[in-house]
């Protein structure tokens, strides 16, 4: 499979990337698709993001992954905003390069009228 080279990506370029180090553009496209299918409204997303961390902790990849959510830190937000509790810690990742990425964890506020 052939791997994107980021920097030679055409800025001008109007066709969407899923810009995700490291992923490969089949895989670029098989999530793209994937993401398709879903019924991918806000409320979706953050009924999907409730649903992971109601079980474990959610880190910004699993998320883009997983989840096919890819503005993670928006849902977050909004999540809080409703009265769930969601605390975000530092998690360091090797993935070509050393980087910092968002772990969400939910530490409370089961919010009945969800």
């Amino acid at each position: 499979m052939e791997s994107i080279n980021y920097q030679d990506i055409d800025q001008d370029d109007e066709t969407p990337y899923l810009l995700s180090d490291g992923m490969d553009a089949a895989l670029d496209r098989q999530v793209e698709r994937a993401s398709e299918k879903l019924n991918d409204t806000a409320n979706s997303q953050r009924n999907r993001v409730l649903a992971w961390l109601r079980k474990k902790p959610l880190t910004t990849i699993q998320a883009r992954q997983e989840l096919f959510v890819m503005s993670i830190a928006a849902r977050i937000f909004e999540l809080k905003d409703k009265g769930h509790i969601i605390a975000t810690y530092p998690v360091n990742v090797t993935h070509g390069s050393k980087r910092k990425i968002a772990q969400y964890v939910l530490l409370s506020g089961d919010v009945a009228d969800e």
